[in-house]
This record gives C-alpha cells, structure tokens and sequence, in this order.
C-alpha cells in the first residue's frame, strides 16, 4: 500500500490537471458573468415594495374676480345703482347756468328725479322732484325760473329753499292734528357742492358717504361761460367708458408750440402744469385746451345695464366767451369716440373680457362692499331712500285727500266738465 502511494498521487496529479485543463477556462468566463447578472439584479430589483408615484398637485383656482356677465348683466345693474350712483358725488352742471333767484333746472340720473334751484339767498339747492305728500313730480319742465314750485296734483307749494309754503285743504289742520307741522314737510334735500370753478356736484346718499369719490372738483379758479352743450345716446354699458383717454379730443390741442414750451419752463421751475385731461368726478372727465381757454366736460349718465348718455358740457374762459376751435368739429370728435366705445362693448359682450381691468377695480370693489352689507343685513339697502313719514298728521292728511279726491269725482260726473282744477 505504501509502494503505490507515489503512483496513486502521481495519478490524482495528472485527472486534477487534465480537468483544470479542460473547465478553467468554461469557469474564467462564467463565474464574472453571474457575478455580473448577480449585481445588476441587486441594483435594478428592490427588495422591498416600490413607492408609488407623488401625486400631482390639487389645481388650486382663483375665483373670478369680476362676475360674469359685468357689462351687460340687469341685475348687476340694479346693484350699482345702490353700492356706486347713490353714494358717490357726481358731476351735474356749472353754476353759470344759473343767474337769477328762482333758475331752475331738473335732471335724472340714476332713477332720481331731482330739481337744482338758485334761492333768494343766491344760493344753489338740489331736492328730490317729489312732492312730500303724495310723492308726484313737482317741476315738470326741464328748466324755468319761479321762486315757487307748485305740485299740480294738489297744490303744495314750496319756495325756493324748498320749504312748504301752501297746502290747500291742509293750512286749516295745522296746530290741530298733533305731528303735522309744514316746517317739517318740505323738499327733501339732496347734498350738494360746488367748487372753486363753479361745478355743481350732488350725492344722494342720505347718510353722508363719499362712495367711490377719492377727490371730486378742481384746483383752479376761472370764470366760465357754456358755449354749448349736448347729449349723446349711446348703446353700451357706462362702464365701458370709465377709463382715462375714453373722450380725448385733437381739436383741443393747439399747433403751435409755444404753449408746450411755457408748460416745459414752468414745469422746470416746479409749479404745477396742467393735464389735457382731468377726473371732475368718478363719471365725469375734464378736457382743458391747450392754451387753458377752453374746457370740455363730459359726463357719463347710466341709463340701464347696456346703455348711456353722455353729457357734454363746453366752456370758454375768454372774456368774450369764444372759442377758436368750431363747435362741429368738436361734436364730430365725440361721436367718434362713442363709436370706438361702442365696437369695444359689441367685441366684449361675445368674449366676455374686461378690457383695461385696472379702471374697473375701484368700481368692483364698491360693488363687492356693498353686496357683502346687503347680505349682512339680509335685503337690499338703498343709500338714497327717505322712508315717509307715518305720522297721525299725514295719516289724516292721506285720509282726506281720498274723501277729496272721491267728492271731485262724483262732481265731475255730475257736471260732466273739465277745466284745469287741481285733481282732488
């Protein structure tokens, strides 16, 4: 046993080498393949259940800032009747129209009927063109000079600061019925301002708020005379016509060049320079000519939720009360600005777009005010309204009118006439 030792290593010797010989080299390149296999298998495969995706993010949207429908909705309409025109100052007129005790004019914006009268005092008063007593028009031309404005329906007469002076049928109830006094049934009175230059603004809000109005009147003092005035009817929403540059007109601006340079200088020497075009009023633009000589006022007037007037006002402050630039040529530049606007309106009621948002902000945010106050106090509140009177003395006022009334009519019939008799 121990002699074959020797050939029995000899012989695992040799079967070692020949299977080396012949899978060492099968082996070199399979090993470092599986290897290989093995550690991209750990790196692509993991071992634990993979993570889902991260959601994407919740699309966060704005609420529309302006409703739908802002230029032509009614109701909307309804509502800036009540949050802007009854609570801000609104240009009307200049003070030169009015020359004598007893000029009166009656205008209507915003629904109000309303009268403006110069008193004995010289002093310019706007009232409600509503007769106290049973709220029927009192003037019902639109200009006139009386230092008594009579309601035709019964006869109340108020004078020119509007107090009551005459109630037929009533003079003899005075002191007689507890409550009825004619120093407490007089026109209601509307706040009124006028500026150093003579515009005339009112506001209806009975509880003294300045609404949309940031500043209201101008700076300068200059003696004007109305050249003309006129009214133009258009077919779009009023607020289309609130931005600034809305009614600038080339006729006004003067070629030579001198006045450009005393503007320069002056500017350089830090005094004020006039603009071409000024705000009067929230709804009333001012256009000074070049040379400061003439002024034009325009005056946007809403009459429904697509549709306006346009107010124009041309001054001069010439002595001689001229102006060099020809009227028509003037009007005709208007009429193109209102067609502008006009195209503007008929583009945006089909896409629904604001144009020049900017100049609606202010406007929006009177409206979202006085909305959120409405729902507050859970109806509709109106800034401008005077709740009647209910006392015992217009009770038997009401009361007696209607006995009146009846007894005129039974006399009509029987009479079978007609004649210009107040209406009992």
């Amino acid at each position: 046993m121990d002699a074959a030792s020797p050939y029995l290593t000899a012989a695992a010797s040799l079967l070692l080498a020949t299977l080396l010989t012949l899978y060492l080299p099968s082996l070199l390149t399979t090993i470092p393949a599986k290897l290989l296999s093995l550690k991209t298998s750990l790196l692509t495969k993991p071992t634990t259940k993979p993570t889902p995706p991260p959601s994407p993010p919740l699309a966060v949207t704005k609420e529309p800032d302006f409703p739908p429908n802002w230029y032509t909705s009614p109701a909307l309409y309804a509502l800036e009747q009540r949050s802007i025109l009854s609570k801000t100052w609104l240009h009307i007129c200049h003070t030169s129209l009015f020359t004598h005790p007893g000029d009166y004019r009656t205008f209507t914006l915003a629904n109000f009927s309303f009268i403006l009268i110069l008193g004995k005092d010289h002093k310019l008063r706007a009232f409600h063109n509503v007769c106290r007593h049973r709220a029927y028009t009192v003037c019902t031309r639109p200009e006139g000079r009386s230092t008594l404005l009579r309601c035709k329906y019964h006869g109340w007469t108020y004078d020119s600061m509007g107090r009551l002076v005459k109630a037929p049928k009533f003079d003899d109830i005075e002191g007689e019925v507890e409550g009825f006094r004619k120093d407490e049934n007089g026109l209601f009175e509307i706040r009124s301002w006028v500026d150093s230059s003579g515009f005339l603004y009112v506001n209806f809000d009975v509880l003294g708020s300045d609404g949309l109005t940031i500043r209201v009147g101008v700076p300068m003092r200059a003696s004007l005379s109305l050249v003309h005035s006129w009214v133009v009817e258009s077919g779009f929403n009023w607020k289309i016509a609130i931005p600034s540059g809305s009614f600038r007109v080339k006729a006004l601006a003067t070629k030579s060049r001198m006045p450009e340079l005393l503007g320069r200088v002056a500017n350089s020497l830090g005094s004020w320079k006039w603009p071409a075009e000024f705000e009067l009023a929230p709804l009333t633009r001012l256009l000074r000519s070049a040379k400061g000589d003439v002024f034009l006022t325009v005056s946007i007037i809403p009459t429904g939720s697509q549709s306006c007037n346009l107010a124009c006002h041309l001054y001069s402050a010439r002595a001689d009360a001229k102006i060099e630039t020809p009227v028509p040529i003037i009007k005709q530049e208007i009429a193109a600005r209102v067609d502008k606007l006009q195209n503007i309106f008929d583009e945006v009621k089909e896409t629904g777009e604001i144009p020049d948002a900017q100049s609606q902000e202010a406007l929006l945010a009177e409206i979202k005010a006085h909305s959120r106050l409405e729902r507050l106090m859970g109806e509709e509140v109106f800034p401008a309204s005077r709740l009647r009177e209910s006392s015992q003395a217009c009770k038997v006022a009401d009361d007696l009118c209607r006995q009146l009334e009846a007894e005129a009519a039974t006399e009509s019939a029987v009479k079978n006439k007609g004649g210009d008799a107040l209406a009992w």
